[in-house]
């Protein structure tokens, strides 16, 4: 689920104005598969060390959705052993205080924010309503949060982009100083 549908997406997603009316559902029955893979995971032997939840903008849920997520992946893939739990709020706009303080309170210790470009022309060219000052805005609120690692998601070679312009986006994500930062190609 996401606020809108980009440009250059590839993901089985869709828009929340269009499909916000399945969230409930979706959660009801992604709970069941999480208590099924745990049941799978448990008889193979196994355990978690890694989560990330994403694909999609998951912070597009609202704060007692993401509630609801948190609360059975806490029940049952959490484990003293979880090296890392990733949280992609991808899209700056759904991002608030709220929503990182629950996902600071399950464990989530690395969050994706995803400006994708610091261009404003081009971020309406690729279908998101966010603006650079948003992206900014968000990673101040996750470093007041606690959420001790940040990783920023950008595209090379989006549409109409020159080279000046990315080289701009690069600059400014530095500027933000993540722990990581993800540079993906366009194809």
């Amino acid at each position: 689920f996401c606020p809108t549908r980009c440009l250059y997406c590839s993901f089985v997603s869709t828009d929340i104005k269009n499909s916000g009316k399945y969230i409930d559902e979706f959660l009801k029955l992604l709970v069941s598969e999480i208590e099924k893979t745990d049941e799978v995971i448990k008889k193979c032997g196994f355990f978690v060390e890694n989560i990330y939840i994403g694909g999609g903008t998951p912070t597009t849920l609202n704060k007692n959705q993401l509630e609801i997520l948190f609360s059975a992946i806490d029940k049952y893939l959490m484990n003293d052993k979880i090296k890392e739990f990733t949280l992609e709020a991808g899209r700056p706009d759904t991002i608030d205080y709220d929503k990182l303080m629950v996902a600071k309170k399950f464990g989530v210790n690395r969050i994706s924010i995803n400006p994708q470009s610091m261009n404003q022309e081009t971020l309406k060219v690729i279908g998101r309503n966010h603006t650079p000052e948003d992206i900014r805005t968000a990673m101040s609120m996750v470093r007041e949060c606690g959420i001790p690692t940040v990783n920023m998601d950008i595209i090379a070679g989006l549409p109409y982009e020159t080279l000046d312009m990315f080289k701009y986006t690069v600059e400014e994500v530095e500027k933000l100083n993540p722990e990581n930062t993800t540079v993906h190609t366009m194809s």
